[in-house]
């Protein structure tokens, strides 16, 4: 982690007001190793940090932070936000630190609400510039990940509106493993044996991604999970 020297002056036209900062992160050396470096930047204000199983939503939400930073994605970290401006008025805006530079990953990060994406190998003062801008209000991902948003936009079909293709997202990192296999033609007992489960439970796994994404067949909820933005490829 670069040292925090970079990080002490302020931005141009960047406010003096401090920026409210809470880490959850799961390796507890990075946490405690980042916290004492953003607290030599500038004007961020390190409120809290703690582990991803003892830290609840609701510390974070009472802690008057403006930011969060974490080192995994959970869906229910998308609620954070909506929940801070309901009931203060103030959004509290995720950077996931720490990322694969992969595709389903990022998307899947974006729709965990989460505006700064930052991969592994990113300094202590990239992590600071991403608080300062996610906190301004604007989004922060590797410029890889920006094409991605961009063909996402470009493949879906006009005739799918965005409110109702959001509705048919959300697959777990698991549903999508299973998707890629069904997009290359195995069966339900092949994919049971690949994912070391029963034929059933896939059989269940693939009824319910269908209804979950709307879809009357295989071959369409592999034509829809590729309209959401999965990739469907290995």
């Amino acid at each position: 982690m670069e040292s925090a020297a970079r990080c002490e002056g302020k931005e141009d036209g960047e406010s003096l007001a401090p920026i409210r900062v809470f880490l959850v992160m799961k390796n507890r050396l990075l946490r405690e190793g980042l916290a004492r470096q953003l607290r030599r930047c500038g004007n961020l204000d390190v409120c809290g940090h703690g582990g991803a199983k003892e830290t609840t939503v609701e510390e974070i939400a009472r802690s008057g932070c403006d930011v969060v930073v974490v080192d995994f994605l959970e869906p229910l970290w998308a609620t954070l936000s909506q929940r801070s401006e309901g009931e203060s008025g103030t959004r509290i805006r995720t950077v996931a630190v720490g990322m694969d530079l992969e595709p389903g990953t990022f998307l899947e990060a974006v729709r965990c609400d989460v505006t700064g994406y930052l991969t592994k190998d990113a300094s202590a003062a990239e992590v600071a510039t991403a608080v300062r801008a996610v906190a301004r209000g604007h989004a922060i991902c590797p410029p890889e990940m920006c094409s991605v948003l961009f063909a996402l936009v470009a493949r879906g079909p006009r005739g799918i509106s965005l409110e109702k293709r959001g509705r048919r997202g959300g697959l777990t990192l698991r549903q999508q493993q299973l998707m890629r296999l069904v997009a290359k033609g195995l069966t339900n007992k092949e994919i049971a044996l690949q994912l070391h489960v029963s034929e059933f439970t896939v059989k269940n796994h693939v009824y319910r991604i269908k209804k979950q994404l709307d879809a009357g067949s295989r071959t369409e909820a592999v034509d829809v999970a590729q309209q959401c933005g999965y990739e469907m490829r290995f």
